[in-house]
């Protein structure tokens, strides 16, 4: 039985959202074929979630120079141990799944901050005076991202207008999971007339995955 983390960020409901039509399309899928695993869904734009700020960083300083956890304000330590339990369930997962449009180039900052809080040094990652040292490269973890676009942006011999999708690589890839696919669902606001036809395409690719997955 795996643990299938869904990250979805997106304040669009499904019926207006390009991004959470395919994804539910894709995980209605996987459950047919893998009724047993273990399913988590963050909706990250409905709910509050904890962020690493100034509180956070500086109860971490005050535990790495030798304080108490107990000695400190108890407001701080529950926003410590929010991340923390944050943290636990990300580190835990087999397979994440992220849902997200392409905004002004990058992903929205929820996801951003997510992924900020859960990526740390000493859970996710280690780095030395030579070397980087990646937690999570031994656990055989994968990732498929869904995202949307009105435009479409990875046309060979474009400008890269979605650094968000390189950035999301990259910090997988610090904590140790090569394994990064994703279905594009691009040009939806450019071409409207071929909007039906991107959809149902990237539909099809969802449920191609969904069994592979």
């Amino acid at each position: 039985m795996a643990k299938v983390l869904f990250l979805v960020a997106n304040f669009y409901p499904t019926a207006n959202s390009v991004s959470k039509q395919v994804a539910t399309e894709f995980i209605n899928h996987y459950i047919s074929y893998n009724a047993k695993d273990e399913i988590k869904v963050l909706n990250l734009c409905e709910h509050e979630f904890p962020i690493v700020d100034y509180p956070i960083l500086d109860g971490w300083d005050k535990l790495a120079a030798g304080a108490d956890k107990a000695s400190l304000p108890k407001e701080q330590q529950r926003k410590m141990d929010a991340v923390e339990r944050m943290c636990d369930e990300f580190v835990s997962a087999d397979k994440y799944v992220v849902v997200a449009p392409n905004w002004n180039l990058m992903v929205p900052p929820q996801l951003v901050n997510y992924m900020l809080s859960v990526c740390r040094v000493g859970r996710t990652f280690n780095y030395f005076s030579d070397h980087i040292e990646s937690l999570l490269k031994e656990a055989d973890k994968k990732v498929l991202t869904i995202v949307s676009s009105g435009y479409v942006c990875t046309e060979p011999g474009e400008l890269n207008y979605f650094v968000g999708m390189d950035w999301m690589r990259n910090v997988f890839r610090l904590c140790g999971v090569e394994n990064f696919d994703s279905i594009l669902v691009e040009g939806v606001d450019q071409y409207p007339e071929k909007r039906d036809e991107i959809i149902t395409t990237a539909k099809v690719e969802a449920e191609i995955y969904a069994k592979t997955f």
